[in-house]
């Protein structure tokens, strides 16, 4: 269903706050926790809570779209982010981590994509002094960048359900294949 796409979505993209603990640097916080895993909010799709709470389970402090772009906004706006900033992403091409950047898009405008794969920039030099030029005058830029893995619906870390496929697959594809 629709619903379970964007909550299963949402889940997996906000692994990224929770691997890399991003979020929870700039606020001040820790990205590890020493209390039990929070469990999946009520509203949620019971099918979905099972995966939200897998996901909080191996990814303790792991962080929803909405809680990181929430937490990247207040640590960043004292330091002038906001409108003026240019948004620099380079997330892996996979699906499952557009949402994340769409949830980020709608606080700092459409994304300058720099590509990546397994959360690594591969435009190199080139990519970055082409994101430079378009930094507004008198703006900043936020880059944002990281790993991703899937969580499927039975609560496999590493793979994840895909549209139109009756069996998922890896997630991060790049990742696994590159070890």
């Amino acid at each position: 269903t629709t619903a379970l796409d964007s909550n299963r979505r949402d889940s997996i993209a906000g692994i990224v706050a929770g691997v890399a603990g991003s979020a929870a640097s700039l606020a001040g916080g820790s990205s590890t926790s020493t209390t039990a895993a929070p469990a999946a909010p009520a509203y949620v799709d019971p099918a979905a809570a099972s995966v939200i709470n897998r996901v909080l389970a191996a990814f303790p402090g792991a962080q929803s779209n909405a809680e990181l772009v929430e937490k990247v906004g207040k640590a960043l706006k004292k330091y002038g982010y906001g409108p003026n900033s240019l948004l620099a992403t380079s997330f892996c091409c996979d699906e499952v981590n557009r949402p994340l950047e769409d949830d980020l898009s709608k606080a700092y405008g459409s994304p300058f994509n720099m590509g990546g794969l397994a959360g690594f920039p591969f435009g190199g030099v080139t990519s970055f002094a082409a994101m430079a030029k378009h930094i507004p005058d008198g703006g900043s830029c936020l880059v944002v960048y990281g790993p991703h893995v899937g969580v499927d619906l039975n609560g496999k870390v590493g793979t994840v359900n895909r549209r139109g496929k009756e069996k998922g697959g890896t997630c991060c594809g790049s990742a696994v294949a590159a070890s």
